[in-house]
């Protein structure tokens, strides 16, 4: 989104400038306080509650940055760890630990701030509502621990529209959703749950993604050549069950073939 409004690449390389000064400041923060952070009972707490996603997070954060990248198949050996090795790297006594720290120490004061100011927004009877976009980057951290749950063969996007002739691109990857149901959908119920500590509603950015979603072969640059996945037609008569008279609207395609072939 940063890239489509004006000046992006400089927008995107002015958050990044931000980004680094924010975290030098940090580091210099955490080299004076953060054992003592570190070894207090409320951290201890903190880090044994949300260990399940706080370990992979920092051992992901620890190797982006030892590698200059995102992209864990540019991580060698490291890009392909199993549970169990990024437990014990990302734990005490492990090779990553103290580097880590720094990144559970972070997670740690954005926890109690944000809890503080739900907490306080909602003793002055404000409603706080959070934003949760329906995908996630194919570099993030919970595509290289979880990498079953994805089909990193395709990408979302969205189609031809009045506004985009040529449609989106997201360059996200699609969910598995036969693999998640397996489960009952515990990534996204854990994921739903964790936002809920903070929020009273949430507004899921492209909800209708819940039940189809534009997908796009992995090498296409544009959304043309996308299509809806799961594509089951609705018939007539469901839409009249329902009481939508306005079916001529609703089924009429608006891209058609003249729009398409337009530069």
């Amino acid at each position: 989104e940063r890239g489509a409004c004006a000046g992006g690449d400089e927008a995107l390389a002015a958050d990044e400038d931000v980004l680094t000064r924010k975290h030098r400041l940090l580091r210099r923060v955490y080299q004076t306080s953060g054992k003592r952070v570190l070894e207090s009972a409320e951290f201890g707490s903190f880090l044994e509650e949300h260990a399940h996603w706080l370990k992979p997070y920092g051992l992901f954060c620890v190797l982006r940055d030892l590698y200059g990248n995102s992209d864990s198949s540019q991580w060698g050996d490291l890009g392909r760890l199993s549970h169990a090795q990024i437990d014990s790297l990302a734990s005490a006594g492990g090779s990553k630990y103290q580097a880590c720290c720094y990144w559970y120490w972070l997670q740690f004061h954005l926890h109690l701030q944000l809890l503080d100011a739900s907490e306080y927004a909602g003793n002055k009877g404000i409603a706080l509502m959070g934003d949760l976009p329906i995908g996630i980057n194919r570099h993030a951290v919970d595509v290289w621990v979880r990498p079953d749950l994805f089909d990193l063969h395709k990408m979302a996007g969205a189609p031809p529209d009045v506004f985009t002739q040529r449609g989106q691109n997201w360059k996200l990857p699609v969910y598995d959703w036969d693999r998640m149901a397996r489960d009952g959908y515990s990534w996204w119920r854990a994921r739903l749950k964790h936002m809920g500590r903070y929020f009273s509603a949430l507004r899921v950015d492209h909800i209708l993604g819940f039940f189809r979603l534009w997908e796009l072969p992995s090498h296409a640059v544009t959304g043309l050549a996308g299509h809806y996945s799961p594509s089951s037609p609705i018939l007539a008569s469901q839409l009249d069950a329902l009481g939508l008279w306005d079916r001529q609207r609703l089924s009429t395609r608006y891209i058609r073939a003249h729009l398409l072939q337009r530069r």
